[in-house]
């Protein structure tokens, strides 16, 4: 199904968004609270939570997201089979049933076992 927006518009639309609710919670306030903390914390030699209020704009690019999307993928998913008319039922166990080997049951409950199992 083909896109309605163009890919870049696409990517841009969150970080925009993004920005909006960074500046609304980064208000005259909310600036002199974290630079308090910032303040604190740099005290005491922990720099990356000023380093990460100022680093919104390298982080949140739309265009590194773009170019992201352009590499080639180190893995990708493999494609779906084609569907099958007939479902082979002995190919859904993962462990196939082991019979008499792996339990040790009379004959007139292996019987009723064998007819009752869903599997053909």
């Amino acid at each position: 199904m083909p896109a309605c927006v163009p890919r870049h518009e696409f990517y841009e639309k969150p970080v925009k968004a993004q920005q909006v609710l960074n500046m609304q919670h980064m208000g005259l306030a909310a600036l002199k609270d974290a630079s308090g903390i910032a303040a604190h914390l740099a005290a005491k030699g922990q720099t990356n939570f000023p380093n990460m209020l100022w680093k919104f704009n390298t982080v949140f690019n739309s265009k590194l997201q773009i170019a992201d999307y352009a590499r080639t993928p180190h893995y990708e998913m493999a494609v779906q089979p084609e569907a099958m008319t007939q479902i082979k039922r002995k190919k859904l166990y993962i462990h196939a049933p082991a019979g008499r080997r792996r339990r040790s049951i009379d004959d007139v409950t292996e019987k009723f076992v064998d007819e009752t199992r869903a599997a053909s």
